[in-house]
């Protein structure tokens, strides 16, 4: 393994970076539309490596350029991304670019290794926050040249890359089932018994509530495809540093979930929730807050946990056997289910009305066919996840090392 140099040197973030604080533009010039500029408020829709966006502004107060490290200032303190685009930010975020902006992966790994301790410098009893002072005076130590610093960013880029890939692989792959879930089960055109495109070759079809379908297909619901539970009530006493981890509703992103930033419970708390075990092919969706986004469990070493508001739905022992056909539904009426919400403080879904959400269902051979059809793509997605699992470990296992002297031997070598 190349050696890595072992002079080090400790800065003030502010000689290394240049800082731009977010500015709110008014709610009123907000639209989802994709009208101006995405728009950021804070962390909500961070993803792996970089934001997705739901919100744009015509009002644009300050700009974090395509490539700028994001890091969240208010609660939650210490988020990162990186900028794809140009984007509009808000209050809850700043900007941080490298005086050589070439080394802005390397600033990225930086504060993800002080992340810890910049937390423990935010202000306020309520909602925590640090100002762009705290982060300029915010004290690390660096290699002295920047051949070193890039040097230690490329290794966890290329762990890092492999995920971004694997991810994009996934998006792909979910895209194709949805094609084929809406030339099935939307326009009707599932292979007939000559293989042929159903109502494309004259198929019959009857008047229903929902509209026309096919023949010897009928009216449900969800409810009757599969239960819905919100996950398990753990008390805030239980929480701890490692055991067992539980799922939280910040841990679910648009079609993500993200299990480096979960909370633990012990091990003697596995039977208390033995409902709520999730493991590779189970299907989570968010019941609070952050209304309707739903993501699919990676195959896990150890069953983990879900908390409450999260909602699991119950597919039987091998989940995805049953899998494909749901998720392709919860894509349709995603909005549909948004839409079910309520509470004027905090938005709310139940289960119960995902449960009655009516569905039109096709006859078992046809819904049978599908499922089995589509195994091997939702199989291809739980292994990726799998492997992104895996590749986080190892990224996560090297960055203190390469992140301080001490991870190194006395010939400069990365301890191991």
């Amino acid at each position: 393994m190349n050696k890595i140099n072992k002079d080090w040197k400790e800065v003030k973030l502010g000689d290394i970076v240049d800082i731009t604080m977010g500015q709110s533009p008014k709610s009123e010039f907000y639209n989802k539309r994709n009208e101006g500029m995405p728009f950021l408020q804070g962390s909500a829709t961070f993803g792996f490596m970089h934001p997705y966006f739901e919100t744009y502004s015509s009002d644009i107060k300050k700009i974090a350029v395509n490539g700028s490290v994001l890091m969240s200032v208010r609660a939650p303190v210490g988020d990162l991304n990186i900028a794809n685009a140009d984007v509009c930010i808000g209050r809850g975020l700043c900007s941080i670019n490298g005086k050589n902006k070439s080394l802005n992966r390397y600033i990225f790994y930086l504060l993800n290794y002080y992340k810890s301790k910049i937390v423990n410098i935010q202000t306020g009893t309520v909602f925590g926050a640090i100002s762009k002072d705290n982060i300029l005076n915010f004290k690390v130590s660096i290699p002295q040249s920047e051949k070193e610093q890039k040097y230690i960013a490329s290794i966890l880029s290329s762990f890092d890359d492999k995920i971004e890939l694997n991810n994009k692989t996934n998006k792909i792959l979910e895209e194709m089932a949805q094609t084929i879930f809406k030339e099935w089960f939307i326009n009707f055109n599932f292979p007939n018994e000559d293989d042929k495109p159903y109502k494309k070759s004259g198929g019959e079809m009857i008047d229903s509530e929902l509209g026309e379908i096919p023949k010897g297909w009928k009216i449900g619901t969800i409810g009757d495809y599969t239960k819905l539970k919100s996950g398990f009530a753990f008390k805030n006493s239980w929480w701890q540093n490692d055991g067992i981890p539980v799922i939280k509703i910040q841990n679910i992103s648009s079609g993500n979930l993200n299990l480096e930033q979960c909370s633990f419970v012990s091990e003697d708390k596995y039977n208390i929730a033995e409902n709520f075990r999730v493991n590779g092919g189970d299907l989570l969706i968010t019941l609070t807050g952050s209304l309707g986004k739903f993501t699919i469990v990676p195959k896990l070493d150890k069953d983990a946990l879900v908390n409450q508001r999260v909602g699991k739905f119950f597919l039987d022992e091998e989940p995805v056997k049953k899998l494909p056909f749901l998720y392709g539904i919860l894509n349709e009426l995603k909005d549909l289910i948004v839409s079910l919400a309520n509470g004027n403080v905090q938005q709310n879904i139940s289960p119960t009305d995902v449960e009655n959400v009516k569905i039109i269902f096709p006859n078992d051979k046809i819904l049978n066919k599908y499922n089995n059809l589509m195994q091997d793509i939702f199989y291809k997605i739980i292994f990726n996840q799998r492997e992104n699992k895996k590749l986080s470990n190892i990224r996560d296992s090297l960055l203190p090392k390469l992140m301080t002297p001490k991870g190194r031997r006395a010939d400069g070598e990365i301890r191991v």
